[in-house]
């Protein structure tokens, strides 16, 4: 368990996180069940009666944990550590953006988000003249050059495969229509298959699977090819709608996402019944990369006028 407190006003805040603490090579490692909690009490507060509610928070937190385990780290290797432990009955999720691909300009990494997120007004699709809604932030994505984040993880993947291990891209992006591209799916299978991340052998029995749709959704969920679409779902409820749909559920989930919440939603909707290993991979969030922010804002204004995009040139 991890206790960090601060101090505001007359006021002791604290946090409470549960841990699993273990040691691997001499180095600490944590896991986290992501209950987050907060207390406040009052300095006057006499300090028996303190430690009592304190205490009996805690247990309150222990008793509601929940059964899996998630790691963060921007280290590969530590990820090729975890997934050892994978077998038959094991699924291994990769995310795809700022997981296994980075785009390759400043303004796109993690590190900028907030500043691009503003320029685009705060919104991850517009609409054009005609009242048509474009999810323009996945169109500048699609655009833009990436590079493989880790030039490990294709033979990682490789290896995994060759033990028949079932292996998919679990992505939370739009399956269907974007900008010109007719089929974001089609685009995104050969995309990764262009940086040799080819996931067809999982599942090849399997042609194309459409999955149920929210109501303010545009597109459903998507499946093809060992490559799984949430179209902007959460991703813990669109995993058991695939469990379902090809009537298998694994024993053991081992998920590496850049997003803790989509790492959340896995864990929350499988519960107790499938272990889950969540890694939070934090890798893209920790690349150095330097803006010239007037640059930036001109290849940005430049693609919502021409649909064009002008890599950086550093």
């Amino acid at each position: 368990m991890c206790l960090d407190y601060t101090a505001r006003d007359s006021r002791i805040v604290f946090w409470i996180k549960l841990r699993t603490v273990y040691f691997q090579n001499n180095k600490v490692r944590q896991t986290s069940n992501f209950f987050f909690h907060l207390i406040v009490f009052d300095y006057k507060l006499p300090l028996m009666k303190f430690i009592y509610v304190l205490a009996i928070f805690c247990l309150s937190c222990i008793s509601q944990a929940n059964a899996f385990q998630c790691f963060s780290t921007s280290d590969f290797n530590e990820i090729e550590l975890l997934v050892k432990e994978a077998d038959q009955d094991t699924l291994v999720l990769w995310d795809v953006d700022q997981t296994l691909l980075t785009p390759n300009d400043p303004i796109l990494k993690p590190k900028w988000e907030k500043l691009l997120d503003q320029w685009l007004g705060g919104k991850k699709f517009i609409f054009d003249r005609s009242g048509k809604k474009r999810y323009i932030f996945r169109e500048i994505l699609m655009s833009a050059p990436h590079s493989v984040l880790d030039h490990d993880s294709p033979s990682l993947i490789k290896n995994l495969q060759k033990k028949q291990i079932p292996v998919i891209a679990f992505s939370a992006a739009v399956g269907g229509k974007i900008g010109k591209t007719d089929s974001f799916i089609d685009w995104r299978i050969e995309e990764l298959k262009r940086f040799d991340f080819d996931f067809s052998s999982s599942f090849s029995h399997i042609d194309t699977l459409t999955l149920p749709k929210d109501s303010y959704n545009e597109f459903p969920p998507i499946y093809k090819s060992g490559v799984l679409l949430t179209s902007l779902h959460d991703k813990g409820p669109v995993l058991i709608d695939f469990f379902e749909a090809i009537q298998w559920t694994p024993k053991k989930v081992i998920f590496i996402d850049d997003q803790m919440a989509n790492i959340e939603s896995v864990a929350q909707s499988l519960g107790e019944e499938i272990e889950v290993i969540g890694i939070y991979y934090t890798a893209a969030s920790e690349l150095p990369c330097e803006l010239n922010e007037e640059k930036a804002h001109f290849q940005v204004e430049h693609f919502l006028k021409t649909g064009q995009w002008l890599p950086s040139v550093e």
